[in-house]
């Protein structure tokens, strides 16, 4: 059994076994991983790569041939201003654009239940 191994941001290797397969829910994602990574808990897994992406020109995290498919990276909202409500997007000599607004991730807890707003996505792109 090989698996494959994934080059990380910070340099080192993660190795995943065969058959491995990614791809939880927005809601899932949201309230298993991306919450206990905001309250320092430990995660059930290191596949999410924790980083400020506003400490790295886009080009250097996110390689031309994964701009196409997307990276998803787990980061802090920084404020432009304090006191502000922009978001701060620059990143060294570059900065980060969004071409779109934020788009709400709601969670059903049951059947009967109410739909709750859990987070929001926001998609940037350098």
């Amino acid at each position: 059994m090989s698996g494959i191994s994934i080059p990380m941001v910070n340099g080192t290797m993660m190795h995943l076994p065969p058959g491995y397969w990614f791809c939880p829910t927005e809601d899932v994602l949201v309230i298993n991983y991306l919450y206990p990574c905001a309250l320092h808990a430990p995660l059930p897994c290191e596949i999410i790569t924790e980083i400020n992406i506003l400490q790295h020109h886009p080009s250097d995290i996110v390689l031309v041939e994964e701009s196409r498919t997307g990276k998803h990276f787990f980061t802090r909202k920084e404020m432009k201003y304090p006191g502000g409500r922009r978001n701060n997007r620059v990143a060294g000599n570059g900065f980060w654009r969004a071409p779109g607004s934020e788009v709400p991730i709601y969670y059903k807890p049951g059947h009967d239940g109410d739909n709750v707003l859990v987070g929001t996505r926001q998609t940037l792109v350098n």
